[in-house]
This record gives C-alpha cells, structure tokens and sequence, in this order.
C-alpha cells in the first residue's frame, strides 16, 4: 500500500523527479465514497470533492531518452469537472528547459494547441481551470 494511505489522507507515491496532482468537483447522478466510513450515498445533484496526489518513479534512462511520454503529464476528462486544479512539481536537480500547458486531440491525439509556462518558486506549474469536459489537457516539457 503506497504511503499516506486510508480514511482521511491522499494517496501518495515519492519520486526524485516530479509531482503531479489534480483536484476537482464533479457533479455524480449516484456516488458511493467507498474510502470513507461511515460515507452515505450522494443525491441527485450533490457533488463531491476529491483530491488525490500521484507520483511517478521512472526507471532510470538516459537523457537523451527522455522525450514523448516521457515528458508529460496530461487527464482525459469526459464528463464535466469543475474547479479542477492541475500540478506538476519538478525535483530542483533535474530541471525541465521548457514547459507547456496543452490540449490534446483526445487520449492517443497530436497536441492541437499549447501555451508556455513559467515555473514557479517551488519548481512546478499550476493550471486551475472552473470546469472541463470532454477534453485531454496537461503539461509537456522539454529538458
């Protein structure tokens, strides 16, 4: 069981590399928190909030290897999520030389638009977005 696990924490995995995480509230027609005891099914129309962490740890690869799928992070959303907040956090000793936020033409699609990003004082870029629907966005970065 990855570290932080059970009622009440995010789900967490370490990398020295980088830190992705995204948080949302989607509406549900019926949901059952099966995390959370003691939960009760939501209502017609009631949302729910979850926030989860995830990190990756790539086996190691040379760096003229680190291209394509590779250097990405990006969620295909189908149904409406709203105040969705998107975060990769890079490690200080491995820096990106480029980062983008991109939309994707769906899952296996080309890039069809994207806009550089600037990282932040903790290393990492951000995207909040009110809601998205039925669309594949992320970051991409170049080393």
């Amino acid at each position: 069981m990855p570290n932080g696990t059970g009622p009440g924490r995010s789900t967490r995995w370490r990398s020295p590399k980088f830190w992705p995480a995204i948080c949302g509230t989607t509406r549900a027609a019926r949901a059952t928190p099966r995390s959370c005891p003691g939960a009760r099914p939501l209502g017609l129309g009631e949302t729910l909030t979850l926030e989860y962490v995830t990190s990756f740890t790539y086996k190691p690869v040379p760096a003229e290897q680190m291209t394509g799928d590779l250097c990405q992070y990006r969620r295909a959303v189908r149904r409406r999520m709203e105040n969705a907040d998107i975060r990769v956090e890079f490690d200080p000793g491995m820096l990106p030389r480029n980062v983008w936020w991109a939309n994707w033409n769906g899952v296996a699609g080309e890039i069809i638009n994207q806009e550089s990003v600037a990282l932040d004082s903790q290393n990492s870029a951000q995207r909040f977005l009110r809601f998205i629907e039925d669309t594949v966005v992320g970051f991409h970065w170049e080393w």
